[in-house]
């Protein structure tokens, strides 16, 4: 799953983990996935920081 920004996360709603930083803006793979890559942006205009998580399945 490629998130486009880290504004959500991959989690079902009852989700291990609970909401860890509630109200904040994140990132987060679901259980069984791990994160195997972080943009990062430092775009003209914008904040720099992470901008998109890729999550994929933790091998079997």
């Amino acid at each position: 799953m490629l998130f486009g920004s880290v504004r959500s996360d991959n989690r079902p709603a009852g989700g291990a983990g609970g909401d860890f930083a509630a109200g904040r803006l994140k990132g987060q793979c679901a259980a069984g996935e791990y994160g195997a890559g972080i943009a990062f942006t430092t775009r003209l205009g914008s904040t720099p920081g992470p901008a998109a998580l890729l999550c994929v399945p933790l091998p079997s």
